[in-house]
């Protein structure tokens, strides 16, 4: 791993390569008015950016850096908690071993599912490559709420039909794999299925015993839990030097520019996943469904751990955007002229961070409150998160996020001369 970064490294010293020109196209979008006296560097030159000394391998160089210490790190963590979470006597089997009451609450396999939606959490903020690859068909069997919520009635058949003859999982549709489904089927206290009364598949549910209802469900965890072992296990091979090497894909020469634009686009996560699926979509404050909030949005309603995955995802940003001392995104702002941007994602991604560690209660109560009387207020809240919300802070939480995710529709894709995802750029008129 080192000896390629190294040798990577001096063929970047050595020979460069080509900047990349990107076409620009404006956005309808509705998007902040840029800071002109903060777009324009020190230098005074009227909003062009500077001729960066040896700008162009500093994109290969992130590329590299990202791959290594990030992406390919992020990868293993999650095949190793996937795999300890189905090992033999491990969590997954101990809450199986206790039968119902397993339902009545467990600690310590409320931590080991936090660690393995941790570990998961992290790799969504840099899905693109074999992640993407065959309808993003390895990151569906890991986790498929980017495309929405899970299917409940379409899990309960699952644990019907698992053992049935000719049941092939591969046939379930995205919404009924990965963590979504598992939040179902170990979390949820009620063992009735969740299927309208004219479903057949699941018409004689209702009527088994509890244990049996409750084995059904555990064995279908752990077909799913295998599942998504082998698609993490599968992910780190495919970009391991030692086998599928992605790798070296991801930060040749000829590549740089279309992965520098599929990573950035990546990043965009942070809006699209964390921002509103997670927070606006539930809460109400992005419309996303008839009604005053949105709680079948909710991503972890059952274990209540959907704070848990936004922490991870904002920390995965931070990891992302930093790198290390030598390379980042705010190393190459910097060095384009405009380390005030840089130093105040920084500062403000730190900000969200901190904040969410002082948040204690669940997104759970939290739409209740907002759908109980609370709009209004969380709009505030989330418009103005300077000023912390003590009944609601996930709405506070959303604003300060919102900064981070306006200065990238910016600043960041400005500055770096990339797309915004979708292949639009902003508007800075």
């Amino acid at each position: 791993m080192i000896s390629l970064y190294t040798s990577l490294r001096r063929a970047i010293l050595l020979c460069g390569f080509s900047a990349l020109l990107i076409a620009c196209s404006d956005s309808g979008g509705d998007l902040p008015v840029p800071d002109s006296s903060v777009l324009d560097p020190a230098s005074g030159t009227s909003g062009q950016q500077p001729e960066a000394e040896d700008s162009a391998p500093s994109e290969q160089k992130l590329l590299l850096a990202v791959a290594e210490e990030i992406i390919l790190p992020n990868y293993l963590a999650l095949e190793e908690a996937a795999n300890d979470f189905i090992a033999p006597n491990g969590p997954l089997e101990a809450y199986c071993d206790l039968g119902p009451e397993a339902l009545t609450g467990n600690s310590d396999f409320h931590n080991s599912f936090h660690q393995l939606i941790n570990a998961v959490e992290a790799t969504e903020m840099h899905a693109l490559g074999p992640a993407m690859a065959n309808g993003a068909q390895l990151r569906n069997k890991i986790s498929s709420y980017h495309d929405g919520p899970v299917s409940n009635c379409g899990i309960d058949e699952i644990a019907i039909l698992n053992e049935a003859a000719g049941f092939d999982l591969s046939e379930r549709p995205a919404n009924q794999r990965g963590m979504g489904a598992l939040d179902y089927l170990l979390f949820n206290k009620s063992l009735q299925h969740s299927c309208p009364p004219q479903a057949s598949t699941t018409s004689d549910w209702n009527d088994l015993p509890e244990s049996a209802r409750f084995e059904a469900r555990c064995a279908a965890a752990k077909l799913l839990s295998a599942d998504l072992a082998n698609a993490a296990s599968s992910l780190h091979d495919a970009w391991h030097p030692d086998e599928g090497d992605f790798i070296t894909e991801f930060t040749e020469e000829a590549t740089v520019g279309q992965n520098f634009q599929s990573l950035t686009d990546a990043m965009f996560f942070l809006e699209e996943g964390a921002k509103d699926a997670k927070l606006g979509n539930p809460l109400g404050i992005v419309a996303a469904c008839s009604s005053t909030t949105c709680p079948n949005m909710i991503q972890f309603p059952h274990s209540k751990l959907s704070l848990a995955a936004v922490d991870a995802n904002v920390i995965s940003f931070q990891a992302l955007f930093d790198v290390n001392d030598e390379t980042g995104f705010d190393v190459i702002i910097a060095e384009r002229g405009f380390e005030e941007v840089s130093q105040r994602f920084i500062e403000n991604t730190q900000v969200a961070r901190s904040y969410m560690e002082t948040i204690e209660t669940d997104l759970n109560g939290q739409v209740d409150l907002v759908e109980n009387g609370a709009e209004a207020d969380c709009m505030n809240a989330a418009a103005n998160p300077d000023v912390a919300s003590e009944g609601l802070p996930t709405c506070t939480l959303y604003g300060l996020i919102k900064r981070v995710v306006d200065d990238m529709k910016i600043d960041f894709v400005t500055i770096l001369n990339v797309n915004l995802p979708g292949g639009t750029r902003a508007d800075n008129d």
